[in-house]
């Protein structure tokens, strides 16, 4: 009997220690915020789908790809759009559209346009190889640049920094700059 109320006591000890989600840092959350854009997606047979949180199914958020006889990784935060080409010799070219609007063409090959690619959509979670896709359009929300979050006149702490408004209590957020 002894035994099991300090076990207990030690579970309900660590619970209460233990720091969970609220721990997270402004860099976590924004990451998370990051996933919220939202992509437009044509597939090679002209079906197209309005999704978010997309993305490499594994693998880090960039494109790897050949431009020259550079081996290139760009972001997909830098990329306004993609327009995939037909598959030729095991290399798929690819027109990016950066997000300053600056064009590169580059070439993909088979360990790029064999990989899953992954969102969810207002049917449901839905993956696809990128040399199934023929074009990406990305749609962000402009972001404030708040740093380090923002806080409403009530002390509210928020780290999406396209939000405007307290949701809890409707007051306007205001950003929480690094001097504060």
């Amino acid at each position: 009997m002894k035994r099991t109320s300090t076990l207990i006591a030690v579970l309900a000890l660590s619970f209460a220690l233990s720091p969970g989600n609220a721990q997270e840092d402004a860099k976590t959350e924004y990451k998370v915020a990051e996933a919220g854009e939202v992509v437009t997606i044509r597939d090679i047979k002209g079906v197209e789908m309005v999704a978010t949180g997309f993305g490499k199914l594994f693998g880090p958020d960039y494109l790897v790809a050949n431009r020259g006889e550079a081996r290139v990784q760009i972001p997909f935060d830098r990329i306004l759009s993609l327009e995939m080409g037909k598959i030729e010799d095991h290399r798929m070219p690819v027109t990016v559209t950066l997000t300053s609007g600056r064009k590169l063409e580059v070439v993909v090959d088979g360990t790029e346009f064999q990989l899953l690619y992954a969102g969810t959509a207002d049917f449901g979670y839905f993956r696809m190889r990128f040399q199934d896709i023929r074009e990406v359009t990305w749609t962000r929300v402009e972001r404030r640049k708040a740093a380090l979050g923002q806080r409403c006149s009530k002390g509210h702490i928020f780290y999406n920094d396209s939000w405007h408004f307290c949701p809890y209590d409707g007051e306007k957020l205001k950003p929480i700059r690094a001097d504060e």
